[in-house]
């Protein structure tokens, strides 16, 4: 895997120019074996799905694919029969001093097709037909650009999976753990993120803010017990994390309408 810090110093004190852009569509099933890549490029997939082989190496190719290929490698690829394969292919070459591992390498990337990447898609696109050093200088901005906004965009779909992991553990060891003592700063300790990071991105993935969630399930928990166990009320609390029973009626009041033992009364 591509590491983005290494990819972007390199692509930030090289030297590159755009060759050629390419926009094209492939019909589903479309294949092509054993083609040789004429220059070192990237392939930004915008519809339909596919498979490209780099010298020997698989690479799934959807929607936000960013695929990039030196010159002179064994390219295979083929389309899915599903439907048709738009991409935005770019040639590049760059000042022989600046040639690099990355360059010369396949490697992939994944990204949002946010309207940013698409507007400077078409942009070069457009540009590429023009002639003369203005345009030549237009297409190389262009590009710097549109790596900017590629390695971004990679690294802020980085970041979104790493939250999402750890929101989607939040809720697993509420779940598993609601009998314990739970404080907001225990959570935030385990992740090895501030408190109020923590809570901001336990509440855009769950729409509950961490307690409240926690609260929540306890609630639930406390239902189950009251209807289906001879449990007392005091010893329910405890089984939910509660140590103080009248904190614990007063919660469970506020979340449902009821004192714990109206409610049992209205589900036996």
């Amino acid at each position: 895997m591509v590491k983005l810090d290494s990819l972007t110093s390199y692509y930030s004190r090289g030297l590159f120019f755009v060759s050629d852009v390419f926009w094209c569509t492939l019909e589903g099933g479309y294949s092509n074996l054993n083609f040789k890549t004429p220059a070192a490029g990237f392939l930004y997939v915008l519809k339909g799905d596919g498979k490209f082989t780099f010298d020997g190496t698989e690479y799934s190719a959807t929607p936000g694919t960013i695929l990039h290929g030196g010159c002179q490698m064994n390219l295979d690829y083929e389309t899915s029969t599903k439907t048709d394969f738009e991409y935005c292919l770019i040639h590049y070459t760059c000042e022989a001093d600046t040639v690099d591992k990355y360059v010369k390498s396949h490697y992939k990337l994944q990204v949002h097709l946010n309207h940013t990447l698409l507007e400077l898609l078409k942009s070069l696109h457009t540009n590429s037909v023009a002639s003369g050093p203005l345009s030549t200088f237009r297409s190389k901005i262009l590009f710097y650009q549109l790596l900017y906004e590629s390695i971004v965009c990679c690294q802020n779909e980085s970041h979104s999976n790493e939250q999402t992991d750890m929101v989607h553990d939040a809720a697993r060891y509420f779940q598993l753990n609601y009998s314990k003592s739970i404080t907001l700063t225990d959570m935030a300790n385990r992740y090895n993120v501030s408190q109020g990071f923590f809570s901001s991105q336990f509440r855009y993935y769950n729409g509950l803010s961490p307690i409240n969630y926690l609260i929540k399930f306890r609630i639930k928990k406390a239902k189950e017990l009251l209807t289906f166990t001879h449990h007392s009320v005091l010893d329910i609390a405890k089984a939910i994390g509660y140590s103080d029973v009248y904190y614990f009626s007063r919660i469970f009041k506020k979340h449902t309408g009821m004192s714990p033992s109206v409610y049992r009364n209205h589900h036996k």
